[in-house]
């Protein structure tokens, strides 16, 4: 799954952490560097499923800084 994180254009890191799970504990935070005049940078995580079949998960990026923000979606994942 790949999430887009829209920068101001200045140099610098983004904090952000993949969240799967209402009530898991939060995962250790991730970082990005981001290029002056980049307008965005894109993220990924890898899903995984066992068996057969599908199912659906909500997957949300929560960007920690410099500003908070988050965005959640559902994927659906196929065995």
């Amino acid at each position: 799954m790949t999430g887009r994180i829209s920068t101001n254009g200045a140099a610098g890191t983004v904090s952000y952490q993949w969240l799967f799970r209402p009530g898991q504990q939060s995962p250790r935070p991730l970082n990005q560097s981001v290029a002056a005049g980049e307008g965005a940078v894109y993220v990924t995580v890898t899903l995984q499923g066992s068996g057969h079949g599908s199912t659906s998960q909500k997957v949300t990026l929560q960007v920690l800084g410099p500003d908070l923000r988050a965005d959640s979606a559902v994927a659906v994942i196929s065995c």
